[in-house]
């Protein structure tokens, strides 16, 4: 078992150096057959500094820096990103990205930003990182 990016599972795969991957959704390659393991919601994770309340609407935070998942780790889920500020009505200005949502956690401990990250990064938690649980 090695931990890979979904891009470097997807090349593998084609390539028939592995057999199986654990990948985020949608696979666009009819070569391969897929099936949803679990569904993540999308949560916002703030440093404990940072004045947001759950009431808040995301639009609240258009003027906030963000930390994101970069496009080459997961097009998807960065993509999607984008898409959930854009559908609140602004494009979010990004200040840092990484491939790893334990960077991203850490990078908004820090108080560089705010991010959208996976549910399951809420086990991930620590001091200063506040996430919803499910």
């Amino acid at each position: 078992m090695c931990d890979m990016s979904t891009p470097s599972q997807l090349t593998a795969l084609l390539q028939e150096s592995l057999d199986l991957g654990i990948l985020r959704l949608p696979i666009a390659s009819a070569e391969l057959e897929s099936l949803p393991l679990i569904r993540e919601r999308l949560v916002l994770a703030v440093p404990e500094s940072f004045r947001y309340s759950h009431r808040n609407r995301l639009s609240t935070l258009r003027d906030a820096p963000f930390v994101l998942i970069s496009r080459s780790a997961s097009a998807t889920f960065h993509n999607h990103a984008l898409s959930v500020c854009r559908s609140a009505g602004f494009t979010p200005n990004v200040v840092q990205e990484s491939g790893e949502a334990f960077t991203i956690l850490n990078f908004v401990r820090a108080g560089l930003g705010v991010s959208l990250v996976q549910s399951a990064a809420a086990r991930m938690n620590g001091t200063g990182c506040p996430l919803p649980r499910n």
